[in-house]
């Protein structure tokens, strides 16, 4: 009888956790300039050097401290990426920001114009 009660518990849980529903994540787009602030070497090998582009943002959620380009495009960054999309210190990229506070949304995304090879 108890393994009954306890079915029937979870199938109730199972079916109201089904039926809830989260409203979907609101964005505020801002536009933005970022300038590569730095570049470091992460590692080098024999035949191979990663390095993380670090970006100084003009405003958003950003703007506060330094960002890894790695990070944001979750890509491995070596000296063939470097020479392909003609990174240097001092070159700007713009874009847009989307941006939440929503606890139950990822805080931001960044869409980049420039088209990175």
């Amino acid at each position: 009888m108890k393994n009954f009660v306890f079915l029937g518990v979870f199938i109730l849980f199972l079916l109201s956790s089904c039926f809830q529903t989260q409203k979907p994540c609101t964005y505020e787009k801002v536009y933005f300039k970022a300038k590569v602030a730095k570049i470091d070497t992460l590692e080098q090998l024999a035949t191979d050097t990663t390095f993380d582009v670090l970006l100084s943002f003009n405003n958003s959620y950003l703007y506060k401290q330094l960002q890894s380009l790695s990070k944001i495009k979750e890509i491995k960054i070596d000296n063939a990426f470097l020479k392909r999309n003609k990174i240097s210190k001092g070159k700007v990229f713009t874009g847009i920001v989307s941006q939440t506070d929503e606890k139950h949304c990822p805080s931001f995304y960044v869409s980049f114009d420039q088209k990175l090879k």
